[in-house]
């Protein structure tokens, strides 16, 4: 589709046995000072909007006017049930006549100042010109979703697709078995990152997605590391060994 200068491509992707939709959208953005919405109509209300910020959640009623912060998903709730949306752009959300428009791009000048008018005897930079690529996936429910889902849904429309080498080639020296690493007991919450440490080992961030205190289990293969994770919080674990020590994003231990 187009619209003056400027021009979309739309894909829309609904599998069998999956009950969600996706939407990748690119973006050939010549406007200024026009913004681009997703204008998402549904057929039922919704009373609660739960929008993720960073690393908290922020829940107002749908109603509000105005637009709101969103960063990877947006869970939209009623008496009939509820949509996720996981979103994978750059800006917030807002409600418009019983839909939800999601605001893709702005158009705005880079830069601009409050109180300053632009001047036909200049000349301006906009944002948001060019190719632009931004993806949604909406999954209807019935009940209310936990925190630690809606962000494993995020995190699955955000990860890098990864290609790992099945078969080795004739003559090629024999290659490490593969595992993968698992968090056990652990429902509310999820494994962020993994890697190698700076000082040895492997370093592992997880996020806690619930405002209790998670105790279980890191496993690989034979290996178990007992974990204890605060509420709310990412956490960073240093392996090494038989031995789990919490540590911080320099990867220096925790004295205490």
């Amino acid at each position: 589709m187009s619209h003056g200068r400027s021009e979309a491509l739309i894909r829309w992707s609904l599998t069998r046995d999956d009950h969600q939709l996706r939407v990748d959208i690119r973006l050939d953005s010549r406007e200024k000072l026009a913004a681009t919405v997703l204008h998402v109509p549904f057929a039922q209300p919704f009373d609660r909007a739960i929008a993720e910020a960073a690393f908290t959640e922020q829940e107002r009623p749908f109603q509000e006017a105005g637009e709101r912060n969103m960063q990877r998903y947006l869970d939209l709730t009623g008496s009939e049930g509820g949509m996720l949306v996981v979103n994978r752009a750059k800006f917030g959300y807002r409600q418009v006549e019983g839909a939800l428009e999601v605001l893709l791009l702005r158009g705005s000048v880079h830069a601009f100042g409050a109180g300053e008018h632009l001047s036909d005897a200049r000349e301006y930079d906009y944002a948001d010109q060019g190719i632009s690529e931004c993806s949604f996936v909406f999954c209807p429910h019935q009940e209310m979703l936990t925190r630690a889902e809606r962000v494993r849904r995020a995190q699955r429309l955000h990860r890098v697709p990864e290609t790992l080498l099945a078969e080795q080639h004739t003559g090629a020296e024999p290659r490490r078995q593969l595992s993968a690493l698992e968090l056990t007991e652990c429902d509310g919450c999820v494994i962020t990152a993994v890697k190698r440490g700076e000082d040895g080992g492997v370093i592992v961030r997880v996020q806690s997605c619930v405002s209790e205190e998670q105790r279980g289990e890191l496993r690989l293969r034979d290996q178990r590391w007992p974990v204890v994770l605060p509420p709310l919080t990412v956490t960073t674990l240093h392996l090494t060994g038989n031995d789990c020590q919490m540590t911080n994003l320099l990867e220096l231990h925790d004295e205490k």
